[in-house]
């Protein structure tokens, strides 16, 4: 007789995990956000254009 495996999760399930982890979650995206900026402010910038 073979053995049944629950191989589900539920949305329950996920939504605990992101609870426990909600600060990873949101300082990882914004570190990278700002370092991205700043790496982009940091570079010259080739093309600028002006009009009179």
């Amino acid at each position: 007789m073979p053995v049944e495996q629950n191989d589900e999760i539920s949305l329950l399930d996920l939504l605990v995990i992101m609870a426990e982890n909600w600060l990873l979650l949101f300082l990882v995206p914004l570190a990278v956000g700002a370092i991205t900026f700043a790496l982009l402010q940091a570079q010259p910038q080739y093309y600028r254009a002006s009009a009179v």
